[in-house]
Order: structure tokens, then sequence, then C-alpha cells
């Protein structure tokens, strides 16, 4: 009995709370919209991204195994989607994808170790990544065209 009595003033508690809390103009917790952007939230964000589409393209890999394996009649079903202009460019995106994440999950496991967890230096090291990546897939698009 003593259990639900505290049970209800705690609920009527939160209820109190709640309604107080929706009285007021702020957000109840604090939303992307709110704070300004800062280079390690871009980096986190994209690294999430690109880890999905790392995760996607190695299921189009796959396929194309697949395709190859099937016959040719198949394999030009894959390469009638790869071999032109929107699939070159989305084979792009796969190599930004896959450098990008390989060269954060570098720098992350130097912070796993205690290396680089000044400001400064994840400051730097965040361009350093985003700037290796670039020019890694900008080489590979020149060596390949």
């Amino acid at each position: 009995m003593i259990f639900f009595e505290f049970l209800q003033k705690k609920t009527s508690y939160m209820i109190k709370k709640i309604i107080m809390n929706t009285n007021n103009k702020r957000p109840l917790s604090p939303h992307i919209t709110v704070h300004k952007w800062i280079l390690s939230q871009i980096m986190s964000i994209l690294h999430r991204a690109t880890a999905i589409g790392f995760s996607l393209s190695t299921i189009l890999i796959s396929l194309w195994l697949v395709s190859i394996s099937l016959g040719p009649e198949y394999y030009s079903i894959f390469a009638l989607f790869f071999f032109n202009f929107l699939g070159k460019i989305f084979l792009v995106l796969i190599l930004f994808c896959f450098y990008f994440y390989f060269l954060d999950e570098i720098r992350k496991t130097f912070w796993g170790i205690g290396i680089g967890l000044d400001i400064k230096i994840i400051k730097f090291s965040s361009y350093v990544v985003f700037s290796l990546t670039l020019l890694i897939v900008l080489l590979l698009i020149i060596y390949f065209l």
C-alpha cells in the first residue's frame, strides 16, 4: 500500500513537471537545429553515413560477384546499370564511403590507445581525414578515366 502511495506521488510530480515544461518555449532536449554545427559533430554524422553507405555497397559487390557467376546475360544487366554515367557517380560515392570510413577508423584506433585526444589534434586530424579522402578519391578518378 505504501508503495502505491509513493508511486502516485511520483507520477503526479512527473506529470506536473511535464506540464510545466510544455508551457515553456524551449525544447525538452537539445536538438540538432538548436546548436551550432561543429567539426566533430559533422565528422561523427559523416562517419555513420559512410558506414551505412559502405554496408550497402558490400551488398552490391556481392550482387556483382553473383552476376558474374550466373553468366553473361546476368552480368550484362549489372553492367548496364554500373557502366553508365550515374553508375560511375555511384561507384565514386562507394569509394568515398570506403576511404572516409577507413581513414576515420584509423584515427579512432589512435584515440582508443590514448593518442591524439587534444582538441587541436582532433580538429587537425578531422581535416586530414577529410582531405586525404578527397585526394585519394580524386586520384582514383583521374587514374581510371
